[in-house]
């Protein structure tokens, strides 16, 4: 008979040239804080002659080993939450591909706050004017508004704001701010502005000077006061003999013949908002005729 043999087929294992191992990546998630310029991430591509972040290439790369680098690249980002494909191609073309989260948080934006060029709180006396300044420079900020308030009252609006007032007399927030938008968060600076009360100025004059004088009976004195304070709708200026009242204005005269003897006059008022309260006086001698 025939003999017959089954013959048993092995199917030799492919041979790997050198410089044609499969490439690998080691890519990682990121976490940043806002920034215009953007952020610097890595991925390490091993047999990978270079590496692609969301299809675009590399930036700069370093050596890890003789086989694997450290490939770079600068991403800009707004604020949110981002996937990044990170794939390594190597030199037969082969890929090994990483997906990644890049989470960018808002920042806070950087805000500048000068009261008569100065960078704090302030006190003044009314009559004073007050510079206030409100400036900022970030950048990617195109939807967010800067707006400067005095207590809650808006002075305007600007990413350089100035606004020159006079305040009356008391206490004052002065705050530059922002609500914040899809890069920054919101925020605030602020400072105190305290207006001290003035003290009004008075002017009193008799017979056209402002000193003492001294007379003989049966002369007459002019006695005459004046002010020229503003911002004191509030005040009354009220001219006296001793404690008598000879009238009340801003400019008050009043002529006086008087007995032999010694006499203050007396110009003065009480104050009120931005004023406080003042008086000046002057001493009449009045010397007996012969």
């Amino acid at each position: 008979c025939d003999d017959f043999y089954v013959l048993k087929y092995s199917k030799p294992e492919p041979t790997v040239a050198v410089g044609e191992e499969k490439p690998s990546i080691s890519f990682r998630d990121y976490t940043f804080t806002y920034n215009y310029n953007g952020y610097q991430i890595s991925a390490v591509g091993d047999y990978a002659t270079t590496v692609l972040f969301n299809g675009s290439a590399y930036d700069s790369y370093t050596t890890v080993n003789s086989t694997a680098k450290n490939f770079t690249k600068t991403i800009k980002l707004a604020a949110g939450s981002w996937k990044i494909n990170a794939t390594a191609v190597g030199s037969e073309g082969g890929t090994a591909t990483s997906i990644k989260t890049v989470t960018v948080n808002k920042a806070t934006p950087s805000l500048s706050l000068y009261l008569n060029g100065t960078a704090g709180d302030m006190t003044i006396t009314y009559g004073a004017k007050v510079n206030a300044t409100g400036l900022e420079n970030n950048l990617g900020d195109n939807d967010l508004s800067y707006c400067l308030y005095i207590n809650d009252t808006l002075l305007g609006c600007g990413s350089r704001i100035t606004n020159v007032f006079q305040p009356a007399a008391g206490k004052y927030t002065i705050k530059y701010q922002t609500g914040g938008g899809q890069n920054y968060t919101s925020n605030s600076v602020s400072f105190y502005l305290t207006v001290n009360k003035a003290t009004p100025g008075l002017s009193l004059y008799l017979n056209g000077s402002s000193a003492d004088i001294t007379t003989t009976y049966g002369a007459k004195v002019n006695a005459t006061g004046v002010e020229t304070n503003s911002g004191d709708n509030d005040l009354s200026y009220c001219l006296y003999l001793g404690t008598t009242q000879l009238g009340c204005g801003s400019k008050i005269s009043s002529i006086l013949q008087l007995a032999a003897g010694s006499y203050t006059i007396s110009y003065q008022t009480g104050g009120g908002q931005n004023y406080t309260s003042n008086s000046i006086s002057r001493s009449i001698t009045v010397n007996k005729a012969t």
